[in-house]
Formats: structure tokens, C-alpha cells, sequence
């Protein structure tokens, strides 16, 4: 990937990059979008019932989609 994967992102700032693979196994034509990892954090004042935090996730990913083309 080109330029390297930044380590933060200031808000409202913007990141581009390329991305490069093969791409013999992904889906053709369907939308596909990028993941870029997933926030885990734990619920303020919520508990399972032993006692341990409720823990969520929020997946980052781009608001771009895109299809690859149909195989011919």
C-alpha cells in the first residue's frame, strides 16, 4: 500500500492510498468496500452477568464502494 497506512488521522482530515492484490478470489460484479479494522471499547455502566464490561464494536471502513469487473 502506497503512501503507508497512517497511524492516526486528525478529524476531518483525509487519507488516499493504493491499494494493490490479486483479486482472482474476491466477488465480480457486487459492491465491494474496504475495511480498515475494527474499534473495540467497552460500555460505560454495562455488565454481563458476571460482572464484566459489555464490550462493542465499530467497524472503520471507507464510504467508497466499488465493483470489480465480470470475468469475460
Amino acid at each position: 500500500m502506497r503512501p503507508a497506512y497512517p497511524s492516526t488521522l486528525a478529524p476531518r482530515k483525509s487519507w488516499f492510498g493504493t491499494f494493490s492484490g490479486l483479486t482472482r478470489k474476491l466477488p465480480r460484479d457486487r459492491l465491494l468496500r474496504i475495511g480498515f479494522g475494527i474499534l473495540d471499547y467497552a460500555t460505560p455502566s454495562a455488565f454481563d452477568l458476571e460482572g464484566r464490561p459489555l464490550r462493542r464494536e465499530i467497524v472503520l471502513s471507507t464510504t467508497h464502494q466499488l465493483k470489480l469487473p465480470r470475468l469475460r
